[in-house]
């Protein structure tokens, strides 16, 4: 089952790379930003977008989770993320982030997203 799994996400993958070019660097915020922006009714156009919207929502909720559980062990990436803070809102924080810091959209998603919600709620201790 798992090398089933394996198989469908490398093609999806693959997929993803003939439809945006190879040359992109699908990993980095630059790549992912424009596919945060989307609405539900732009990405159900097509796949491609739709995945992409998705593959962006559950990077940001994620790593949300990740530093509202203080999964987070480095210091210099604790952030005090609010209880209440919907899954909407750490998209808009990170598309924020985007505009106000488009050098370091070059960077890994995963690691841009980190430093968004850094900036937006640093770690109080």
């Amino acid at each position: 089952m798992r090398a089933i799994i394996c198989g469908v996400f490398m093609a999806m993958v693959q997929t993803i790379m003939a439809a945006t070019g190879a040359e992109a660097d699908t990993n980095s915020a630059n790549f992912m930003l424009p596919y945060c922006k989307l609405t539900a009714e732009q990405a159900s156009a097509n796949t491609i977008k739709a995945l992409l919207l998705g593959q962006c929502q559950g990077i940001v909720e994620t790593i949300g989770q990740m530093h509202k559980a203080q999964l987070v062990e480095d210091r210099s990436l604790c952030t005090d993320i609010p209880d209440d803070v919907t899954h909407a809102q750490l998209i808009q924080i990170a598309l924020r982030y985007g505009e106000l810091h488009p050098d370091q959209t070059h960077q890994p998603f995963w690691l841009f997203v980190m430093a968004a919600l850094r900036s937006a709620w640093p770690c109080k201790k």
